[in-house]
C-alpha cells in the first residue's frame, strides 16, 4: 500500500484540529485560536508513527497517550493534575470514538471491486 506523507500529515492535521474543538467544546476551555493550530500540527506530524513497526499493543498505547499528553500541554497548556487529566481523558474518548465511527462507515459502505472490475471486461 503507497502511504503518501503530505497527504496523511494533512488530513491528521484537519483531524485533530476537529478533536479539539470538539474536546474546547466539550468542556468548556477558553483557549487561543494559535495553540489549537500548533497542536493541531504536532498531532499532524506524530501521525507519521504509523510507519514505526509497533511491537505489542501496550507499547502502542502508551505512545498514543503520550502523543495526546503532549497535544494537550501544547493546546491548552498545565493548570493541574485533575485538569490535565480531565482533559487528556475527552480527547483520547472523542478520538477513540471517532475511530470508531470511522470504522464502523467503512465496514458499511465496502465497496465490491471485484463486482466492479466485472463490469469493465468487454466481450468480443
Amino acid at each position: 500500500m503507497t502511504i503518501y506523507i503530505d497527504t496523511l500529515i494533512f488530513s491528521n492535521i484537519i483531524i485533530d484540529y476537529l478533536l479539539l474543538s470538539i474536546t474546547t467544546k466539550i468542556l468548556k476551555i477558553n483557549y487561543k485560536l494559535y495553540r489549537i493550530i500548533l497542536g493541531s500540527l504536532f498531532g499532524g506530524i506524530s501521525s507519521l508513527t504509523i510507519l514505526l513497526p509497533w511491537g505489542n499493543f501496550l507499547f502502542n498505547f502508551v505512545v498514543k497517550l503520550t502523543i495526546i499528553s503532549i497535544t494537550i500541554l501544547i493546546s491548552f497548556g498545565y493548570i493541574n493534575k485533575i485538569t490535565f487529566g480531565k482533559r487528556t481523558f475527552v480527547l483520547f474518548l472523542i478520538t477513540s470514538l471517532f475511530s470508531g465511527l470511522i470504522l464502523f462507515m467503512l465496514s458499511i459502505i465496502t465497496v465490491s471491486y471485484t463486482h466492479l472490475r466485472a463490469h469493465e471486461t468487454r466481450s468480443n
